[in-house]
């Protein structure tokens, strides 16, 4: 763990002198770069400051409930009105990310900034030199239980109002995939606080769980019937997903979203992955895998990607025919040391 190195005093008063307050998280955000950035948006918003939240491209529809959501900047839109913001803001906060790549089209004008930025992360290895302070914990469940944790710390008289609270518990069940991995006794502590807070669970659940279109039910079960493929040997279960068969489905971003844990859900399976062909020429791979078996490790080695041990994430300049070949071949390889590991 990277500890503050700020006293609360000062990190209060480096935010209450902000004019222009920045908040960035990740290309392809998900449930806990959006909720993270949008609590620590709506309690600046408690503390009269005036911050902007700016996500490097588009989201999953679902999350259109979150308070603060119809604010963001999107910036692969607004390209330009994005980058004079990162570029003229007076401090940045940097949430869920530990390389600058994965700030995509912001990278350049995050790096040549001159204003201060804070991280709050949880994935492994971050370049710490590049923030002026600091809260990293890779044990921590989510990077919105890292900023309860930081707004606990920094502001221990003031409470989060039900918006925050509601946009940070709503990271923390989607970054532990419904509380069944990645969680830890601090992160049911950090819960309670948002219910009692007021978090709306309510309307997550029916945002996130009960929205389903007729789509995305259909290629639900397309995946589970036609593209299902399990590998006992190996204890590997995934899902490859074409351009084509996306577009038969009117796919959108996010409808892929769990499909890897339904692999992983079966009997005697200790890893799955979705794959996930892009209209760009690049396939993306989400890797999800049960008890010590780090796919973090997979993913860095041979997909240019990287996570948690039990989350991670990669690509392959290909289609998904190349990165289904070149992960079994792999898999068949890599798993050899693991095989006797709980």
């Amino acid at each position: 763990m990277t500890s503050l190195r700020h006293p609360p005093a000062r990190l209060r008063e480096i935010i209450f002198s902000a004019r222009k307050i920045v908040l960035l998280t990740h290309k392809n955000p998900d449930g806990d770069a959006l909720g993270s950035a949008l609590g620590l948006y709506n309690f600046l918003l408690q503390k009269k400051k005036h911050p902007v939240v700016i996500v490097p491209d588009a989201y999953p529809h679902y999350f259109r409930f979150l308070p603060g959501r119809e604010k963001m900047l999107v910036a692969d839109k607004h390209t330009e009105v994005a980058l004079k913001k990162v570029r003229e803001a007076d401090l940045l906060f940097c949430l869920d990310f530990n390389r600058t790549d994965r700030l995509g089209c912001l990278e350049a004008a995050f790096l040549e900034r001159t204003a201060p930025a804070l991280l709050l992360d949880h994935h492994p290895d971050p370049d710490t030199a590049l923030w002026l302070d600091c809260l990293h914990d890779t044990s921590a469940s989510s990077t919105s239980e890292l900023v309860a944790l930081f707004l606990h710390h920094v502001f221990p008289k003031d409470p989060p109002g039900a918006d925050a609270a509601t946009c940070l518990y709503t990271g923390m069940f989607m970054d532990t995939g419904g509380f069944m991995f990645n969680f830890t006794e601090n992160t049911f502590r950090h819960c309670a606080r948002m219910l009692a807070a007021g978090a709306r669970a309510d309307i997550f659940v029916e945002a996130v769980f009960q929205s389903n279109t007729e789509d995305r039910m259909r290629l639900m079960g397309y995946c589970l019937y036609e593209k299902l493929r399990v590998l006992p040997d190996l204890g590997l279960a995934y899902i490859s997903l074409t351009q084509e068969e996306m577009k038969r489905f009117n796919f959108r971003k996010g409808d892929s979203e769990s499909f890897v844990n339904l692999a992983l859900s079966i009997g005697g399976i200790r890893m799955a992955v979705l794959i996930s062909e892009q209209e760009d020429g690049i396939t993306r791979l989400s890797f999800r895998s049960k008890g010590s078996l780090p796919v973090n490790d997979l993913a860095a080695q041979y997909f240019n990607g990287g996570g948690h041990r039990n989350a991670s994430g990669g690509q392959i300049q290909g289609n998904a025919a190349q990165a289904e070949a070149l992960l079994v071949e792999t898999v068949t390889r890599w798993i050899t040391p693991f095989k006797n590991m709980a």
